[in-house]
């Protein structure tokens, strides 16, 4: 309190340690759908909606259901 007192800026704030992304665990296979979509005619590469499925439905396959 003393500080903050005889101080007339406050101290910069400190800057939280960086979170990993919750994609990490995921990044490999996205990676793969995308190369492999380089040589994909254009209407069969991947968009969003499409990667986010396949990674849901890989998801399910992993649990079980």
């Amino acid at each position: 309190m003393r500080e903050a007192l005889s101080l007339a800026w406050p101290s910069p704030r400190r800057k939280p340690p960086p979170r990993s992304s919750r994609l990490d665990p995921f990044k490999p296979a996205i990676d793969q759908m995308l190369k492999t979509d380089l040589d994909a005619p254009h209407e069969q590469r991947h968009i969003v909606k499409r990667v986010y499925d396949r990674l849901a439905h890989a998801k399910t396959q992993q649990v079980g259901g």
